[in-house]
């Protein structure tokens, strides 16, 4: 989940051991080509080329944990 997103979404309120929580949660963590970047988008304007589903549920998952 790109980190712009979720300080568009509350983030910017949190405290910074919340900040540094999602920043390193390796379930947020998701390593793509430079050629792929996804830049702040969300899974409503960008998905990657396979796995979608599993990027998805990823990034619900991480809505969820942090209540954005």
């Amino acid at each position: 989940m790109p980190l712009p997103w979720v300080w568009d979404r509350g983030a910017r309120e949190w405290l910074g051991q919340k900040r540094r929580s999602i920043a390193n949660d390796p379930v947020n963590l998701l390593p793509v080509k430079a050629s792929l970047s996804k830049g702040a988008e969300g899974p409503d304007e960008w998905l990657p080329p396979l796995g979608e589903c599993g990027y998805v549920a990823r990034f619900v998952r991480v809505v969820k944990s942090y209540y954005l």
